[in-house]
């Protein structure tokens, strides 16, 4: 977990560098967004979600896959999105969400490159599907139920967003 702090630090500083932030800055700059990756307080109890590396990751194998048109990075691209994935399936969220807000921008831009966001979308489902095809493979539970309790239950409202708890109660 500590180790995805230097991770972190260095993919971000990749891509300061690409966006053509001087050096000095970019690595200041990197550093400081890794310090206030609200992951950091994840290490203290929920470590599936403490790996601040994750983002930095997937946004600088974005750009690489998307600048580059190196189909030779997708197989990694893949790779980082299935090894996070079957460690907190939110980081399978995140990056589909990120991912396809990423192409509908692109596609908004440039309609003719639909082929190549295609593409990018089976990239993202790819770990999706595979990590279902696994879990289908090994899980042994016969009896695990489809929709479990509190799905429809724990959620929030927007009086318990922006209100404190008790007066949210009182709504």
């Amino acid at each position: 977990m500590l180790t995805s702090l230097v991770i972190s630090a260095i993919f971000l500083y990749l891509i300061c560098i690409h966006y053509k932030i001087v050096a000095w800055l970019a690595c200041l700059v990197s550093v400081i967004i890794t310090c206030l990756a609200p992951q950091v307080s994840r290490m203290q109890g929920h470590y599936g979600l403490s790996y601040v590396c994750f983002f930095p990751i997937l946004w600088y194998l974005l750009i690489q896959v998307i600048d580059k048109k190196n189909n030779k990075l997708f197989p990694f691209f893949i790779l980082v999105n299935f090894a996070f994935g079957i460690t907190h399936l939110y980081y399978f969220a995140i990056s589909a969400l990120f991912i396809f807000a990423t192409i509908v921008y692109l596609f908004y831009e440039d309609k003719s490159k639909w082929k190549y966001y295609l593409s990018l979308i089976t990239a993202t489902i790819l770990p999706i599907l595979l990590f279902q095809i696994v879990l289908k493979l090994t899980d042994t539970v016969t009896d695990r139920h489809r929709n479990p309790y509190g799905f429809y239950y724990y959620r929030s409202y927007l009086s318990s967003i922006f209100l404190l708890y008790s007066e949210a109660e009182r709504n």
